[in-house]
């Protein structure tokens, strides 16, 4: 996956997240949690373009962050659940 992808969708997951935090919804939980885990896997392979050539990069801290955002999303996510 591109680079530039891979940032829009960490904003969306981490205002996904955010938005979970503060208003207790369920459905927030499940795309946060959803966003997390395929940018999880897909950053194994990320594609770069510098000067009209594509290179791939792993990139095992952004795994990391992803791996500790999905932990926080299913549990936030169940202590929400289980609240109501």
């Amino acid at each position: 996956m591109l680079l530039s992808l891979i940032i829009l969708f960490e904003v969306v997951m981490v205002g996904a997240f955010a938005t979970a935090f503060f208003t207790k919804q369920e459905l927030f939980w499940l795309l946060s949690t959803f966003l997390s885990g395929v940018l999880m896997i897909v950053s194994y392979n990320v594609e770069i373009i510098i000067e009209n050539g594509i290179y791939n990069y792993p990139m095992p801290y952004l795994m990391g962050i992803n791996l500790l955002f999905f932990a926080l999303t299913i549990l936030f996510g169940l202590f929400d659940i289980f609240d109501k």
